[in-house]
């Protein structure tokens, strides 16, 4: 039995043992290090995962509810008012006065702390300060000749060197703008005279002798546009919805009218050139029908010589034996006549409807 050599198995377990053994100081080091960066790697790698998702964290703390806006928002004069009365009289907690006003927490916890107002940042100076402004208006606004004058030439006439779009930013600071002239009869000396007799005549007058008063002119409407404005983006500068129309002469009709302070006259179409002969013919007979509802009427006629032909003034003191007043009435007084209004609203309403021909505007 003793002379028998071990199994093969056993031979084997007993190196390997034996290895072992001599190895075992070897194993140790190699355990410590594996162990070491398995540690290493799970807090490395836990590390970054808590770093990528710390600002869904922050959003979705607890603390604040839902809809609460970002803490970099600018918080208002009242906001701030409204969060220190809610902590001061109201005793709210943070998270209250957070969720109420929709603030974040943390923004409310300073304010509360820091209950001082900041002051706004301080940016670029402006170009032109007041003294500049001031000068650009003064220039401006001497007489009719520099209103005429683009923004550009007024600043070099005060030798200012800048661009237009600071200019027009500098102007409506002192509340001045560009704007379309508009149109008004040309006034001699002898006309504002007239004006003021007129107005110095009839400014004690009632509302019953105004209410007497038939109110007469007559308009010609033409198929023109005037400005009209349509919504578009720039490259629809060309578009068919986008262009108005372009004749080479213009159709027009004439129409003659009359208002009270009560009622409105019927409106008279005006054929072919309108002269003395065409208004006796057309107008006269509706004036002296359209008066038998005014009491005591007075007709109010401008200084065209259609209606100061003595024809037309014969006509009128024999019609129908009738005695009809006028209004004595200064030249160039176009915008003293109420039916101009009236006149304006006409043509804006015709020009909505985009009329080609004259039988259109009729």
């Amino acid at each position: 039995m003793n002379g028998r050599p071990p199994p093969v198995a056993a031979t084997n377990l007993g190196v390997l043992l034996s290895v072992l053994m001599r190895t075992s100081h070897d194993m140790f080091y190699i355990v410590f290090y594996i162990v070491f960066y398995m540690v290493f790697y799970i807090v490395f790698l836990r590390t970054i995962a808590i770093a990528i998702a710390m600002p869904s964290l922050h959003r979705t703390r607890t603390r604040d509810a839902p809809g609460i806006r970002e803490s970099t928002c600018r918080i208002s004069y009242r906001e701030r008012v409204e969060i220190l009365s809610l902590r001061n009289y109201s005793m709210w907690s943070y998270t209250q006065i957070s969720t109420k006003l929709s603030i974040p927490r943390s923004t409310v916890r300073r304010i509360i702390q820091n209950p001082q107002t900041p002051r706004k940042p301080q940016g670029r100076l402006p170009l032109l300060n007041t003294p500049l402004r001031q000068r650009l208006v003064k220039r401006a606004t001497i007489d009719g000749y520099y209103r005429r004058l683009c923004l550009l030439e007024v600043a070099q006439l005060e030798n200012i060197d800048t661009y237009r779009r600071t200019l027009v930013e500098a102007f409506k600071k002192e509340c001045f703008f560009r704007r379309v002239a508009t149109e008004k009869p040309l006034l001699t000396e002898a006309h504002k005279q007239a004006r003021l007799l007129w107005a110095y005549t009839h400014v004690s007058w009632t509302l019953w002798q105004w209410s007497r008063v038939i109110w007469t002119d007559e308009c010609s409407i033409a198929c023109s546009y005037g400005q009209v404005y349509v919504t578009r983006r720039a490259e629809e500068k060309y578009d068919l919805s986008c262009c108005v129309p372009k004749f080479r002469g213009y159709s027009a009709c004439m129409v003659w009218a009359c208002i009270t302070s009560e009622q409105k006259g019927p409106l008279v179409m005006l054929e072919g050139r309108v002269n003395g002969e065409v208004y006796r013919e057309n107008v006269v007979p509706v004036i002296y029908r359209f008066r038998k509802g005014v009491q005591n009427p007075i007709l109010m006629e401008d200084g065209a010589s259609i209606y100061t032909a003595k024809d037309t003034r014969k006509l009128h003191h024999q019609y129908n034996g009738i005695h009809l007043l006028h209004m004595t009435w200064p030249a160039n007084s176009l915008d003293l006549n109420p039916i101009e209004n009236v006149w304006r609203l006409l043509k804006y309403r015709i020009g909505k409807r985009f009329p080609k021909t004259a039988e259109q505007v009729r």
